[in-house]
């Protein structure tokens, strides 16, 4: 029979107030472990076993475990290594790896990574897709929002807040409530060129504010007046910068800077192909409207006497332009003494650039011993701040004389300039 050797023990607590002789073994059944004596100190060493052993461990050895379970303190001197790459910690360059044994950061994730509790509707997730932000509302529930906060800012001075209806602002002093698509909120902007707004560039050059155009807006007085103004900043032609080119303002005016080519009608590349025009900020400067009155009257007045029933005349002048109405009725027993020459109707706003210029005969209408006559061989041509009548057919003065009433009504554009 084989022969048994058995220790001296206890349980736990008859062994931690136990001081054992040097070299003396005995057993914790408690713990199910041995427990190693000096001589000297009360109760003793208890050996590492598998479960419920010792709680302090160290060792300069290597340590291997196969679904082991460590509690309380431990420290670990040199990397680490769980299953190749599951968790690997280089202790040298300070960089933890999850699902990389080669880290490149301080902390390297092979995969999805979440912060936060996204079971629950709300954290932090990156995955190989795509980046999503949800904080949690007042309830602890996702918000399903993005927002990035600014750098040491409060909860309510965001820098970018994405709603899960799809309204966002980007802001220095922003909103948590965008109601619109796309709410910029800027720094207070005054005057032409810089700042910030919504800069498209057309080329992938490094420099951040070249190649593109910028749109922002800017306070028109004091600030937080309400009053702002839109501005439209491109590329100069030099290629050294940004330079505003259209500004509209908080009545809805349009101004365009001083030395503007101008408005361009037609095609974008070439207006005179189809027929377009262009308008310089110095001749839309040259506006003007108004009204006139013009009178019936003779190439010489002499004595003659006429009254008007009506006198109607409106004109716009843009530039040389000069686009005239006329509306004009007299009375009869129109008094001719001592006139003579080519009917006229005086009192034009402007001179005509060139004299002598047939215009057209629009509506003319007199009447004469109470027949009513639409003359066809007749036609306007207009002289200095006036026109007058020819026969068309003869090119001579249309003189002549009627008793009745008289109705002349038609619109005509001419120049002021000369040919």
């Amino acid at each position: 029979m084989a022969t048994q050797v058995q220790f001296r023990g206890g349980n736990t607590n008859d062994n931690e107030n136990f001081t054992g002789a040097e070299r003396e073994v005995t057993v914790d059944t408690g713990k199910q472990t041995l427990v190693v004596h000096n001589g000297t100190e009360e109760g003793g060493f208890p050996l590492l076993r598998a479960e419920d052993g010792a709680q302090d461990f160290s060792t300069t050895g290597n340590v291997s475990a196969v679904d082991g379970t460590f509690t309380g303190a431990t420290t670990l001197t040199g990397d680490l290594t769980i299953n190749t790459d599951a968790l690997f910690v280089d202790a040298s360059a300070k960089q933890v790896g999850i699902g990389t044994d080669s880290p490149s950061a301080p902390l390297d994730v092979n995969g999805t990574a979440s912060f936060g509790d996204m079971a629950n509707g709300w954290g932090f997730q990156v995955n190989t897709s795509d980046l999503s932000f949800r904080p949690p509302d007042a309830n602890g529930a996702g918000s399903n929002a993005f927002v990035i906060y600014a750098d040491g800012a409060a909860a309510t001075d965001k820098t970018a807040w994405i709603t899960k209806e799809g309204t966002a602002s980007f802001s220095h002093t922003g909103t948590t409530t965008p109601t619109n698509q796309i709410t910029l909120l800027t720094p207070s902007l005054t005057g032409t060129g810089g700042g910030s707004g919504i800069f498209l560039k057309t080329s992938q050059s490094e420099a951040e504010n070249r190649y593109g155009s910028r749109i922002h807006t800017i306070r028109e007085a004091t600030p937080n007046n309400g009053a702002s103004s839109l501005v439209i900043s491109n590329e100069n032609s030099g290629a050294t910068g940004i330079e505003e080119v259209l500004r509209i303002d908080s009545s809805g005016r349009i101004t365009l800077p001083t030395g503007s080519p101008g408005i361009q009608f037609g095609s974008p590349d070439n207006p005179a192909a189809d027929g377009g025009i262009d308008i310089s900020s110095q001749t839309l400067d040259d506006y003007e409207e108004g009204t006139f009155t013009p009178t019936l009257s003779k190439w010489t007045i002499g004595d003659m006497d006429v009254t008007h029933t009506v006198q109607d005349g409106r004109y716009t002048k843009i530039g040389d332009v000069v686009h005239i109405k006329i509306y004009l009725i007299t009375e009869a027993g129109i008094d001719w003494t001592n006139s003579s020459g080519a009917i006229q109707v005086r009192g034009f706003p402007f001179a005509f650039g060139d004299n002598n210029m047939g215009i057209d005969k629009g509506y003319f209408r007199y009447q004469d011993s109470n027949t009513d006559h639409y003359p066809d061989d007749f036609l306007w041509f207009g002289y200095s701040s006036f026109i007058y009548g020819s026969e068309a057919s003869t090119n001579t003065n249309w003189t002549t004389t009627f008793d009745g009433t008289s109705e002349i009504r038609f619109e005509l554009t001419y120049t002021t300039s000369a040919l």
